[in-house]
């Protein structure tokens, strides 16, 4: 039992002086590739700039939020679409009996009284 420990302890230390040895490893092989990479550049007349834009793109940027918008169908020119109801808005649902602090009633406004544009 002795034995067998005393191996695996052996084997333990025998891994992390190969993972060292690998990590350095990494570390030259990317210093020998940098340097490829700066001579190819030079050769051709190119510089670090003009070339890592198109190795390694920005990614994209996340599309624009877009926000739905209501416009009165009795009046197109009175649009809402969202933040602080309008007063104009706040007239008219509380003139056909709703409440515009009331979200079912703003839904129920939105889709009986204004048309999606």
């Amino acid at each position: 039992m002795k034995e067998i420990i005393e191996r695996l302890n052996e084997i333990d230390a025998e891994k992390a002086e190969l993972e060292a040895a690998l990590a350095q490893a990494k570390v030259e092989m990317r210093s020998s590739i940098v340097e490829q990479i700066r001579d190819l550049l030079a050769e051709n007349g190119y510089t670090a700039d003009e070339i890592l834009p198109l190795v390694a793109p920005a990614e994209p940027a996340k599309p624009a939020r877009v926000f739905l918008t209501y416009a009165m169908k009795d009046d197109p020119s009175k649009t809402y679409s969202r933040g602080v109801q309008p007063g104009w808005m706040k007239d008219a649902m509380a003139a056909v009996g709703l409440d515009p602090r009331m979200g079912e009633d703003r839904t129920k406004f939105k889709s009986e009284y204004m048309v999606q544009v």
